[in-house]
């Protein structure tokens, strides 16, 4: 009896520890949807950088959204905006129509934030997005790298 409620204590523990993020450790792969990592939200898409660069513009616009700062390098689009909720933009073309996304929302993060930009940058014209793992890996074996590191 003594050996069980030392297991649940140390099982307790741990979850506590962790947090429910050990229960499910494959979860954001599998979906292929939003990442999320320290208080940074990144996606890929399976369309060229000018053209998600563009979405992003419309969906600042329609949120009525303003653009506080933009540098366009030759590599990537940081986009700088909002008056009250702060957001960070970055827009990374890591091969030929793959494009990597990372939104920020002020210091820590807001994931819902973060997902309502997503989605609706999702829902515009000559977005694509990746279907599966298998479709992103082939994206990405089948085009040379276009960042220098």
């Amino acid at each position: 009896m003594f050996k069980i409620k030392r297991l649940y204590f140390y099982v307790v523990l741990t979850l506590f520890l962790v947090g429910c993020s050990a229960i499910n450790p494959i979860g954001p792969i599998v979906s292929l949807g939003i990442m999320w990592v320290n208080g940074e939200a990144s996606k890929y898409y399976a369309t060229d950088r000018d053209v998600i660069h563009d979405a992003i513009k419309i969906v600042l616009e329609k949120f009525k959204i303003p653009v506080i700062e933009e540098k366009i390098e030759e590599d990537s689009i940081l986009i700088k905006a909002g008056d009250d909720d702060k957001l960070k933009i970055k827009i990374i073309a890591t091969r030929e129509n793959v494009t990597k996304v990372l939104i920020r929302v002020n210091v820590m993060g807001d994931m819902a934030y973060a997902e309502l930009i997503y989605r609706h940058v999702d829902d515009q014209p000559g977005v694509n997005q990746f279907v599966s793992l298998s479709q992103l890996n082939e994206a990405i074996e089948k085009h040379p790298r276009l960042i220098n590191r």
